[in-house]
């Protein structure tokens, strides 16, 4: 299901930036697409897209301008896995329970951020069990350094083009309880109900409000 590329509500007086991105089938880190460049109190990134049937993985790619406290703020469902590395390709900070440290590392971005070095970085977003690839799987990435906005560079992903990967057939209601890290409330139980009509219907105003306040991290 391709993304709408309809606009969000962002905070008043913040520029938006925007950029299209197109998934690739058998998603590397050579072909992450690039999202952008963090920076303190002035840039945060914002990515919106989804796992399509068939699709395993994405790999995004980001720059963390200089030294400091990095928080991220995720939308997915419990199924949904994300992953920091470094620009080696090492795992560092991992939504996953029971990877140890890393996920201990991500709880930190979660709460109230990690330190980062300046440099090269990716986010990884697969499937929790990596033998499932039928339902459809949305997500929202967001990454900030300091509490105050002043650009949002916003980056909405596309489904790839061309023959999908073959699809094993798995019951798509499977781990369907839904989880975020940052946006919470009564939506829950509509997204439960949104089916296909998720990004349409549901993750738009989830989207809005992510984005709607200066300091809207945890």
């Amino acid at each position: 299901m391709a993304i709408e590329a309809t606009s969000v509500t962002h905070a008043p007086g913040t520029k938006v930036w925007e950029q299209e991105r197109r998934d690739v089938w058998n998603d590397t880190l050579k072909t992450a697409r690039d999202i952008g460049r963090v920076r303190l109190n002035h840039s945060r990134l914002n990515v919106f897209s989804s796992l399509a049937e068939g699709d395993k993985v994405d790999h995004f790619r980001f720059q963390v301008a200089s030294r400091g406290k990095l928080r991220i703020g995720v939308y997915r469902d419990s199924e949904t896995r994300i992953e920091i590395l470094n620009k080696r390709g090492r795992v560092i900070a991992d939504s996953k329970e029971g990877t140890g440290r890393h996920h201990e590392r991500f709880l930190r971005m979660v709460g109230d951020g990690e330190i980062f070095e300046a440099g090269d970085y990716y986010v990884r977003v697969s499937r929790l069990d990596s033998r499932e690839t039928t339902p459809e799987r949305p997500f929202a990435v967001q990454l900030q350094i300091g509490t105050d906005v002043k650009n949002d560079f916003d980056t909405t992903e596309y489904e790839a083009k061309g023959d999908k990967p073959a699809i094993t057939s798995r019951d798509p209601t499977a781990g369907a309880m839904p989880s975020a890290a940052v946006i919470g409330g009564g939506w829950l139980s509509d997204m439960l109900n949104a089916g296909m009509e998720f990004f349409n219907k549901v993750t738009r105003p989830l989207i809005n409000s992510l984005l709607g306040g200066r300091n809207n991290l945890p």
